[in-house]
């Protein structure tokens, strides 16, 4: 079994706190936060392509956001044969999201 949870592609950082956020030029030590969508597709179907030479299950925790639900849609579609189900986290309480392509 491999249990893994990969960047978001957000290239941001919010302060819940502050209530503000703030772009990163790099969140990870060797990694941008923000790819083009077909890099980050290319990089989610890599490494669940690697996981899965080495496991029968592979746990991924991903979140579909603004900035990557395309690529996202199109993973899970890649690996519809694969897919054995979705948990969803029910945050108790979350602060309101007003952005762009975001329904909330």
């Amino acid at each position: 079994m491999t249990i893994t949870s990969p960047p978001y592609n957000i290239g941001k950082r919010s302060f819940p706190h502050t209530g503000k956020s703030q772009t990163l030029a790099q969140k990870y030590l060797y990694f941008p936060d923000k790819l083009p969508e077909q890099q980050y597709l290319h990089l989610l179907t890599a490494f669940t392509d690697n996981a899965l030479e080495v496991s029968e299950v592979v746990i991924v925790n991903l979140q579909q956001l603004s900035g990557n639900k395309v690529a996202v849609t199109e993973y899970l579609y890649h690996f519809r044969k694969h897919l054995i189900d979705v948990a969803i986290w029910d945050k108790d309480s979350t602060r309101p999201v007003i952005t762009r392509n975001v329904l909330k």
